[in-house]
């Protein structure tokens, strides 16, 4: 038994240095996420809500009735790119409700995203319920959502960067590492993420969400250096167990 115990120690120890935890670049400075019918901003809600967007590309004001959503990083001071000897970085986003298997996309967002009424987008104005739903649209369409027509992107639409496959709740990642590098250089312009529903299961009352920054909870946006190695957990959770049922025998 002091054997397999000791075997047990050495399973704990090497998943231990495999880096259970990623390490926290940085946290998300401002999420929300805009329901396009109205231009809605809900910016202080806990969660991110996301769905299905059926508009197919075509701005018709007929077709508004999803939500999409964008994740800014405002503040990277400190952190440099793998050209300078910096790490990788994913983005990592929570779930706080999730009613069914979804696919999410990412991408770079081309325009940035003013919060309350500064302006999303011209010439509509969040939260007035009288503003072009057309034009909110096509402001979407050719600055949140992805340019990828694998994934129901636009042609002219922002950087397509990946998608999330949620099929339960935990942490999800996507290597953003090249996006990231280029806001920190000054190559590319930070205007944050944009996250749109390639195909969301969600309802009214029961809405796909990721946990916002907003929450008093904790768990929103981050960027991390590294995915932490589910074998590495397995190993944990059975090494555990395994202690337990001797110290029974």
């Amino acid at each position: 038994m002091k054997i397999m115990t000791k075997v047990l120690c050495a399973i704990l120890l090497c998943a231990g240095g495999s880096n259970l935890n990623a390490a926290t670049i940085a946290s998300a400075t401002f999420d929300t996420d805009s329901y396009m019918a109205f231009g809605t901003n809900n910016e202080f809600d806990p969660g991110i809500t996301v769905g299905t967007d059926y508009s197919g590309g075509a701005p018709n004001g007929a077709l508004v009735h999803f939500n999409f959503a964008v994740i800014n990083f405002d503040d990277l001071a400190g952190v440099s790119t793998k050209a300078s000897g910096g790490g990788d970085k994913f983005l990592k986003l929570s779930t706080l409700r999730v009613p069914g298997a979804s696919t999410i996309g990412v991408s770079a967002a081309q325009a940035p995203y003013a919060s309350a009424a500064e302006g999303y987008p011209s010439p509509a104005v969040v939260g007035n319920p009288a503003g072009d739903g057309a034009a909110r649209l096509a402001w979407y369409q050719s600055n949140i959502k992805g340019d990828d027509a694998a994934f129901g992107g636009y042609a002219g639409g922002a950087e397509h960067l990946g998608v999330l496959e949620v099929s339960a709740m935990g942490d999800y990642y996507l290597d953003v590492t090249a996006t990231v590098d280029s806001w920190i250089d000054g190559s590319a312009v930070n205007n944050g993420f944009g996250l749109w529903g390639a195909n969301v299961v969600s309802a009214q009352g029961n809405t796909f969400d990721f946990v916002s920054s907003d929450n008093t909870s904790g768990g929103g946006p981050e960027l991390v250096s590294v995915v932490p190695e589910p074998s590495s957990l397995f190993l944990v959770f059975v090494a555990l167990g395994l202690i337990g049922w001797l110290r029974k025998r």
